[in-house]
């Protein structure tokens, strides 16, 4: 994952939809799979880093190293969104260990400026066909447009309280609706866990107006648990959990699903 994600490829799969079959009269898929020398490039410039002297060419190597250290002993090592955060050091290091050598080594100005051109070209190529696939594909549940659809549809709803129950569902409906209706969390462990917010979803059950919001896809959820104690807390209050509405992408694909809890039909 953290070579993908610094030669622009990690975005395939985890932002972008690239397993799902793409809609008729999309457009066709990049040729190739482009991706940037940036990883290259930042290893010859560490590697030279003993010999290098040059003050910003170090910090950005420090900072980088320790920012990726930190990562490393979680899953996917932080993924791309996280990882991506360290992001200029790594071009800063490649950009000042370059002028740092062609200062010093005396290397021909043109020399400097075709690797530095090779790097952005690579840069631009891999940028492109990213911005072509995500077109053609869509995004993946975390990062997809029929938020937007989803958000509209609360509005036009208005309950009075909304509980997402997995990953990726809670922050876009927060900003797109600005805590009206309001929208809590129930996408960790540390969550669905505690039997005190089993308890909270039975009684905001009985009082109603609450909906919850779930990934359409059962292959999709990084937290069925959560889902499991949602339908708990629904067991307990004498009701079930309905689906009343699923929510597409532009592709056609049903991305999210709202939930009521609903009295149990005899």
């Amino acid at each position: 994952m953290l070579l993908k994600t610094f030669d622009g490829t990690a975005p395939r799969g985890f932002m972008i939809a690239w397993t799902a079959p793409a809609p008729e009269g999309a457009p066709a898929p990049a040729q190739g799979l482009a991706s940037s020398l940036l990883p290259w490039a930042a290893l010859a410039a560490v590697l030279l880093l003993p010999w290098t002297e040059d003050k910003a060419a170090r910090f950005a190597a420090v900072f980088s190293l320790a920012a990726l250290a930190q990562m490393l002993p979680v899953r996917d090592a932080g993924a791309v969104h996280h990882q991506a955060l360290i992001w200029p050091y790594p071009q800063l290091l490649v950009g000042a260990t370059v002028a740092c050598y062609a200062a010093r080594v005396g290397w021909p100005r043109r020399f400097a400026l075709a690797a530095v051109s090779a790097l952005l070209l690579s840069n631009a190529a891999t940028l492109a066909s990213l911005y072509r696939d995500a077109v053609r594909l869509g995004g993946t549940v975390a990062w997809s447009e029929a938020a937007y659809r989803l958000a509209d549809d609360l509005a036009e709803r208005r309950p009075s309280w909304t509980v997402s129950l997995d990953w990726g569902l809670d922050n876009p409906q927060r900003f797109l609706l600005a805590h009206d209706p309001p929208v809590q969390p129930l996408a960790f462990p540390w969550d669905w866990a505690d039997q005190g917010t089993v308890e909270q979803l039975e009684q905001r059950m009985r009082q109603g107006g609450v909906l919850f919001l779930a990934l359409a896809d059962p292959a999709g959820r990084a937290y069925p648990q959560t889902r499991q104690a949602a339908e708990e807390a629904a067991r307990r209050a004498g009701m079930e959990l309905v689906r009343i509405r699923e929510i597409a992408d532009i592709q056609g694909r049903n991305v999210f699903e709202i939930l009521e809890a609903q009295p149990v039909k005899r």
